[in-house]
């Protein structure tokens, strides 16, 4: 899924914007900016940007399922968090994007989505169960 959506956003984001970095399974990627934090590192998993400007997006993505639901969730809300602060991260904005991977019902409430704008936090859903995709 992420070498997917990093070949799409390649595509939709045009020539002055560039995919800077992108994570690797199992370990970090070439070109991104980690958040360092309590002496340790966390890294988008992929991030957009410009030549002049690399901080310009970090982009979460979380795959979901029935077991740890909600710890999923907040983990991947509290790393864009950390993306945005400015003395660990930098990042100017965060996009999560959760995969649905298993048949359950999951939405974010609309005061939740308001709430993580005003921090400029994001949300996508991507339901893989049906073949449908959401926001």
């Amino acid at each position: 899924f992420q070498l997917w959506l990093t070949d799409e956003i390649r595509k939709a984001i045009g020539h002055d914007f560039k995919v800077v970095g992108e994570a690797r399974v199992g370990g970090m990627g070439g070109g991104l900016q980690p958040v360092r934090l309590w002496g340790s590192g966390s890294w988008p998993d992929i991030t957009v940007g410009t030549a002049d400007s690399p901080l310009q997006l970090a982009i979460e993505l979380k795959c979901l399922w029935k077991r740890g639901l909600p710890n999923r969730v907040a983990h991947a809300l509290g790393q864009a968090l950390l993306y945005l602060e400015r003395s660990v991260g930098g990042y100017r904005n965060a996009l999560v994007v959760y995969i649905v991977s298993e048949a359950i019902h999951f939405r974010i409430p609309s005061e939740l989505d308001a709430r993580l704008a005003n921090h400029e936090i994001a949300v996508s859903v991507v339901d893989t169960t049906q073949g449908a995709e959401g926001a």
